[in-house]
């Protein structure tokens, strides 16, 4: 078993632009060390920073339940703006009198009449936002805001037997030389216990 954690510095990003101040690793391997019976990898998402004057940059941030026309809701997390859902990201916008606007990379455009005031941290939690989309499939759509931040939202991936790739570092015959990622006893760095 070996279980780690790293805390970044300067958050790192994802192929999706969400923002990480934390990794949190949990690998599980077979009796011989042969290969990862299952794990858990978990990304704890970093929080917006407040201008330098204490404003809100981006007020719509936090955890949000979203609840659809045509039935079922999900959670989302928005990060500066920005979120996914449902393999579809999006980006917010506030246009100049202050109402939200999002269109996602499908081309889908939702809008909504309320307005963000300049400064403030938006709805406040257990308040809603509704939303009208260009989807034919959900017209309106409901945002309730579950927090008003994300100091601890963490993003999981689940590891298990098939879907992750590990290989056991095995001396090359004739040669000392190790292939792959290795252990070294006596250094901090050069060692990969594992690699995504």
């Amino acid at each position: 078993t070996f279980r780690g954690r790293v805390s970044f510095v300067n958050p790192a990003f994802d192929d999706e632009e969400y923002f990480y101040e934390e990794l949190d690793c949990l690998l599980h391997f077979s009796g011989g060390a042969h290969y990862v019976r299952m794990g858990e990898l978990r990304w704890k998402l970093a929080s917006s920073t407040p201008n330098p004057n204490g404003a809100v940059r981006f007020p719509l941030d936090g955890t949000w339940e979203v609840q659809y026309s045509v039935g079922g809701s999900t959670n989302i997390h928005v990060q500066k703006h920005f979120f996914s859902c449902f393999g579809a990201t999006y980006r917010i916008a506030l246009d100049e009198d202050g109402r939200p606007r999002l269109t996602g990379d499908d081309g889908t455009v939702q809008t909504t009449d309320q307005q963000i005031h300049p400064g403030s941290s938006g709805p406040d939690v257990g308040e809603t936002l509704d939303w009208t989309s260009t989807s034919a499939r959900n017209e309106r759509i409901v945002w309730k805001r579950l927090a008003t931040t994300l100091d601890d939202c963490w993003r999981s991936f689940r590891i298990v037997s098939g879907n992750f790739v590990y290989q056991k570092c095995n001396p090359h015959p004739g040669n000392d030389l190790l292939l792959g990622p290795s252990y070294q006893a006596n250094k901090l760095w050069g060692n990969t216990f594992c690699q995504l």
